[in-house]
């Protein structure tokens, strides 16, 4: 009984810890001279390192998609979210290049 338990609890965790990918919706975003700012939803322990970005080629831009990689689980209330910064060369793009995000912008539920 014990050795089910345990290979259930084994298979649940392996299962659990699968890839988590989900396509962000933006609270906003800034370009600064050196890359751009993203605003994120968080519950308080949203890092940087929870996404990823994905950059598609077009002949007159750029097309970026922010990704989830890490659900954030913390209830701490954070109405407007947690600010994300991303350099140019991390999101493969030039200064000045013209891009655009495929993410849709959501509004914080608060009200």
């Amino acid at each position: 009984m014990k050795m089910l338990l345990l290979s259930s609890l084994i298979f649940w965790a392996s299962f659990h810890a699968e890839a988590y990918e989900m396509k962000e919706g933006l609270m906003g975003y800034m370009t600064r001279p050196d890359g751009i700012e993203i605003q994120v939803q968080s519950g308080g322990c949203t890092r940087k390192e929870d996404f990823k970005i994905t950059t598609e080629d077009f002949q007159a831009f750029k097309e970026l998609t922010l990704y989830r990689t890490r659900p954030d689980e913390c209830l701490a209330f954070v109405p407007w979210g947690t600010v994300l910064f991303f350099s140019h060369q991390e999101l493969g793009l030039k200064s000045g290049e013209n891009f655009h995000f495929a993410n849709t912008i959501r509004i914080s539920n608060v009200w």
